[in-house]
């Protein structure tokens, strides 16, 4: 089913449904990467604050009970957002790549850098993504989406992900709304594994640190096992 910005791909009426919500500067593209065997929900353009009542419309009319939802990075704060505001809307949160928040020294350098030349902003930030451990996953990306995304992410649009993230932030009595699984990538340099690992255990939630992925650990073979044994 198709409304335009939100989109189902059902793959088998036996399959969990989820939501997939990309991060910083990507589209849906990245998220269907993914190689889990279930239905998705994407979000053909960037996740930005208010959101939330247009996703939660076509779940209730497209969707038969709660959904697990996906959350990469700038996602990740999204997906906590609309479970806190659409509890009965959400079974579970999987969130991927995720910090506590992000300081407005970070988010003002990276205001900068776009401003100042957009490309080499966003060249520089995909690279962080993949780099240094999913080489692969960083050649496949180069090769398919990246031009694309050169062309495609208007400076209007990135800016108004980098406000989100200026105000975003989870902590433990946000993740104790509903059950959550944190992912992380060990060798993530734009999050801290650490930090994740911290968070997760003040929280009393899982977390699967994955030893060999970066920032994109949703796109690491472990993942979709992960995954699917979290939604069994």
């Amino acid at each position: 089913m198709d409304s335009g910005s939100l989109w189902l791909e059902e793959r088998s009426s036996g399959l969990a449904n989820v939501v997939f919500l990309q991060g910083w500067a990507h589209d849906w593209r990245i998220m269907s990467r993914s190689a889990a065997n279930v239905n998705r929900i994407y979000v053909r353009q960037g996740v930005r604050r208010g959101f939330g009542p247009k996703l939660a419309r076509f779940l209730k009319k497209s969707i038969a009970g709660p959904v697990t939802i996906v959350g990469w990075s700038l996602g990740g704060f999204a997906a906590v957002d609309f479970a806190m505001v659409y509890p009965e809307l959400v079974k579970s949160l999987v969130l991927v790549g995720i910090r506590r928040s992000y300081t407005p020294e970070e988010i003002q350098i990276t205001k900068d850098e776009l401003t100042r030349d957009r490309r080499a902003c966003l060249k520089g930030f995909y690279r962080r993504n993949f780099l240094p451990s999913q080489r692969r996953d960083w050649s496949v990306f180069k090769a398919d989406l990246m031009e694309s995304y050169l062309n495609d992410m208007d400076s209007e649009h990135l800016m108004a992900g980098l406000d989100y993230l200026a105000t975003a932030q989870i902590d433990k009595k946000l993740l104790a709304t509903c059950p959550t699984l944190i992912v992380h990538g060990r060798q993530d340099v734009i999050a801290s594994a650490e930090e994740a690992s911290q968070l997760a255990q003040e929280a009393n939630v899982p977390v699967q640190i994955i030893e060999e992925a970066s920032h994109a650990a949703f796109l690491h073979g472990d993942f979709s096992g992960i995954l699917e044994k979290w939604l069994k």
